[in-house]
C-alpha cells in the first residue's frame, strides 16, 4: 500500500504545475481525494485500454506518452466524462450524488455466442467497494434506511429496472427514491 501511495506521489510530482480543475478536458485523478475535489493531472489524450496491457493505461501530454499502472491511480476524465479504475477495469461514473452509480460494457458468453452487455454497479463512497446494482445490495449498503428499502420494493419489480432514468428531472429514479427516503429520515430526526 505504501508503495502505491509513493508511486502515485512520484507520478504527481513529475507533473508539477499541470494539475488543473477537471471540469472539462482530459486528465488523471491520482487519488480519491483528487476525484472528490475534481482536480486532475492534465492530459491531452487518455488510452484506458491499450492492447495486451490490461493493467496499464497510457496518457499523452504535449506529444509525450507515459504509461501508468491502473492500480496506482483512482481514475481519469476523458471528454468531460469521469471513470474509475477497479481491478484493471474502467468503470464509467454515471452519477455521484449521495452514492456513485457506474456502468461498464462486459463480454457475456451464452454457450458459443458472445455478446457485449452494459452492467451497472454502485459504491457508497468514491473509493469504496463496487457492488452490482441490485435491490439486495442497495439494502445491504444502507441498512438503517428502511424507508429506502420499502420504496425500492414498491417502485422496482426487478433489478434491471434500477437503471431507469427520469429524463424530465434528469436523474436516475433510484437516486430520486434515495433522496426522498433521506429527506424522510431527516424530518424524523428533527
Amino acid at each position: 500500500m505504501k508503495k502505491g501511495i509513493f508511486a502515485a506521489a512520484t507520478i504527481a510530482a513529475m507533473f508539477t504545475g499541470t494539475t488543473v480543475m477537471a471540469q472539462t478536458g482530459n486528465g488523471i485523478y491520482m487519488t480519491q481525494q483528487d476525484y472528490t475535489a475534481k482536480t486532475a493531472v492534465s492530459k491531452d489524450k487518455i488510452q484506458a485500454e491499450p492492447l495486451f496491457q490490461h493493467s496499464k493505461f497510457k496518457a499523452v501530454k504535449d506529444g509525450e506518452t507515459k504509461t501508468f499502472d491502473k492500480n496506482e491511480v483512482f481514475g481519469y476524465r476523458e471528454n468531460g466524462q469521469d471513470y474509475r479504475f477497479v481491478n484493471n477495469g474502467a468503470y464509467k461514473i454515471l452519477d455521484n450524488d449521495q452514492f456513485l452509480l457506474y456502468s461498464r460494457f462486459e463480454h457475456i458468453k451464452n454457450g458459443k455466442e458472445q455478446t457485449r452487455e452494459t452492467r451497472y454497479y454502485f459504491s457508497v463512497e468514491p473509493g469504496s467497494k463496487l457492488m452490482p446494482l441490485t435491490k439486495a445490495n442497495l439494502k445491504q449498503a444502507f441498512p438503517e434506511n428502511k424507508s429506502f428499502h420499502d420504496l425500492l420494493d414498491l417502485q422496482f419489480r426487478s433489478d434491471k429496472e434500477l437503471t431507469a432514468y427520469d429524463s424530465f428531472h434528469k436523474q436516475y429514479k433510484v437516486k430520486s427514491l434515495y433522496n426522498t427516503a433521506q429527506r424522510g429520515l431527516q424530518a424524523i430526526n428533527l
